[in-house]
């Protein structure tokens, strides 16, 4: 097994029909266990570059590697992203009608679509991670019962509903306070010592120099730079 969890080659993506490629020629390679942390100016393309890596928006060149393979087809990538990667982004895309708990369950329905509601045991596994995030006395409340931390929390507790081998976050820590970016810190160091790979997106200063490496989104594309610089 390729201790490579994503590779980029090349990748070329544009915003519109007749927009500027916002990628051009972007290469990455990531490994288990290792943390890296992408920055740039904003507007720079750095979310853009999570989608594309999550095979939520199309290239148009280059070549992406899940774990030492290329996925060819969209239902590939689908299948890949519902189990192996976990998605942190910036809406954290609630259904507000479900619980704290149900949300962080939702994987288990994405996972398998004849599934026609979400069973004891996925909720069970649910509670574990709302345990880890701080969440679980919440776990009966609405999502916009809770605080912007606690939604933060909470999506990343739904992204670790499968421990997937890679996760993608996008800017994980902005506008939270101090404790709970300690939280999300201490699970991103636990995640890493067991052999998860994580992109990070983030312009925050604490969470830039934790990262094992930092690169520079600019110009459509990835250029590493020291993590102190960042």
């Amino acid at each position: 097994m390729t201790d490579v969890v994503i590779e980029a080659k090349g990748v070329h993506a544009r915003l519109g029909r007749a927009g500027r490629d916002v990628l051009a020629g972007a290469s990455l390679a990531v490994r288990r266990g290792e943390w890296v942390t992408v920055v740039g100016d904003s507007g720079a393309g750095k979310t853009t570059l999570l989608y594309v890596l999550a095979g939520l928006l199309p290239k148009t060149a280059g070549e992406v590697r899940y774990e030492g393979t290329v996925l060819s087809s969209p239902q590939s990538i689908a299948r890949h992203r519902a189990r192996r990667m976990g998605l942190i982004f910036q809406g954290m895309y609630y259904i507000h009608s479900l619980t704290v708990r149900e949300n962080v369950a939702l994987p288990s329905l994405v996972a398998d679509p004849s599934a026609r509601r979400i069973g004891p045991a996925a909720l069970e596994r649910a509670d574990r991670l709302l345990e880890r995030v701080g969440l679980f006395a919440q776990k009966n409340a609405l999502p916009h019962e809770l605080s912007h931390g606690g939604r933060r929390r909470l999506a990343v507790a739904r992204a670790l509903f499968f421990d997937p081998p890679l996760i993608l976050a996008d800017e994980p820590t902005n506008d939270l306070d101090r404790d709970n970016v300690a939280i999300i810190h201490r699970l991103f160091d636990e995640l890493k010592a067991k052999g998860t790979a994580l992109i990070v997106v983030s312009h925050a200063d604490l969470t830039t120099r934790r990262g094992d490496r930092t690169l520079l989104l600019a110009d459509g594309r990835l250029e590493e730079i020291e993590p102190n610089r960042a």
